[in-house]
């Protein structure tokens, strides 16, 4: 996950954003109150732990952030990171978020990641965001909400590596099915060979 942000209003949504990713609950997983869990295996925290280096090394700032506790890694929240920086550009799955900062929507749209799952757009102007979603190269994007699963009736998936197709309804069968046309003439016809 990544956010970009219009550098118009970066500031002040960074501002928000800080107490309210330090504020989220992290550790046994058994606490309901816990949003951030621990990782399968040291190996993934030492992997995450990797690209935060990389990441810092790059001159990004971390905001927000911490040592593993076992294997439980804290959010992590990063500004000023370069769009060409892995951790702009992978599919992480790990509490560390990038923040970029973009000053057009054509800078926005230029996003040079082969993943695409899923996109939120926020925008007080709806047919920005519309124009905005239409151009993003995702399988779902969601306009003044957060990204989410879709129910059961809604195509499920991903564009370029983030997925296969789409799953869910109708969507299903076209991706797991073959169209095979079979024809069956009962009445014997008189053939022109």
């Amino acid at each position: 996950m990544r956010v970009l942000v219009d550098a118009k209003v970066h500031d002040a949504l960074v501002e928000k954003l800080v107490p309210l990713v330090r504020a989220l609950p992290y550790g046994n997983p058994a606490d309901p109150k816990t949003v951030v869990g621990p990782l399968v295996t040291r190996k993934a925290v030492d992997g995450v732990f990797a690209k935060i280096e990389r990441v810092k090394a790059a001159r990004a700032r971390m905001l927000v952030g911490g040592p593993a506790q076992g294997r439980v890694v804290p959010p992590h929240l990063f500004v000023d990171v370069d769009p060409t920086h892995a951790l702009a550009r992978q599919e992480v799955f790990r509490p560390v978020l990038p923040v970029m900062r973009f000053r057009t929507d054509d800078e926005a749209m230029a996003t040079d990641t082969e993943y695409g799952m899923a996109g939120a757009v926020f925008s007080p102007d709806v047919a920005r965001a519309q124009r905005f979603a239409m151009g993003l190269d995702a399988a779902m994007t969601n306009i003044n909400d957060q990204t989410r699963q879709t129910d059961i009736y809604g195509p499920f998936g991903g564009e370029k590596n983030s997925g296969f197709g789409r799953v869910n309804g109708e969507w299903i069968i076209e991706e797991f099915t073959r169209p095979h046309w079979v024809t069956q003439q009962d009445i014997r016809r008189a053939h022109l060979f």
